[in-house]
């Protein structure tokens, strides 16, 4: 992106930012002898979870289509709120591993130099094998956009158009999980909302707990747990009063 582009599609969150009325340290983070929590959120969509023109042969991206916040909007909101870290998880799509790394990650830079305060890591919401959503989160490495454009290429089950029935099978997502435990900075894997697709009490949906069992088995530092919430929760605020 140009710079002076850059500056241009920025402007206004820096103004935004600026006008803030912030309590105290909220998102800031300051070295200490001793650990402490850190308020953050993994499950944050941009503008860059897409719709799709369906109409054209690949399907076409439609920026904003779906979420419809920049980046740097959703930092600095995040920052507005409490947030000491956050990450950027667009939904997948066919071919959106270039969308990611061409539209989505280069806003991320410029993200981390208006919004310093608030530690963002680069990942996406991947299109989980034999699942449905899980948070993948890249550790911020030189290399961080080369890996998510690779893991999300290879394994994301909508990225191939049409999608490939063999992309989504629990064998895959082990191999998956092979590949992120033996990079030099294995990423993290958090199952997103595991219960919205079950049908009943003790019906299990698109996860089941074996499941999850052997994917923590793969790499216990990799596939660390699931996000509990049922997902859409804000919805109702823009339904009821």
């Amino acid at each position: 992106m140009p710079y002076h582009r850059a500056a241009w599609l920025l402007t206004p969150f820096l103004l935004l930012l600026s006008s803030c009325e912030t309590p105290p340290d909220v998102g800031d983070y300051k070295e200490s002898d001793t650990r402490s929590w850190l308020a953050g959120d993994h499950h944050i969509h941009s503008r860059y979870s897409v719709e799709w023109d369906m109409e054209t042969d690949p399907p076409t991206p439609l920026i904003g289509g779906d979420a419809i916040y920049p980046i740097p909007m959703n930092a600095v909101m995040g920052k507005y709120f409490g947030l000491s870290w956050m990450v950027a998880t667009d939904h997948g799509g066919p071919n959106h591993s270039k969308v990611n790394l061409e539209r989505a990650y280069p806003e991320l830079v410029q993200s981390r130099l208006v919004v310093a305060e608030v530690i963002q890591f680069y990942g996406m919401e991947l299109d989980t094998p034999a699942g449905e959503h899980s948070s993948l989160i890249i550790p911020h490495t030189h290399d961080e956009a080369k890996v998510l454009h690779q893991l999300e290429a290879d394994f994301d089950t909508v990225e191939k158009f049409p999608v490939d029935p063999l992309r989504d099978t629990e064998a895959k997502m082990i191999e998956a999980l092979e590949v992120m435990r033996d990079l030099d900075a294995p990423p993290i894997v958090i199952a997103n909302h595991p219960a919205r697709t079950a049908t009943g009490d003790g019906i299990y949906g698109a996860y089941h707990p074996a499941e999850l069992r052997r994917w923590n088995d793969t790499p216990p530092d990799v596939a660390i747990g699931m996000a509990g919430a049922p997902g859409h929760q804000a919805l109702a605020l823009t339904t009821n009063p």
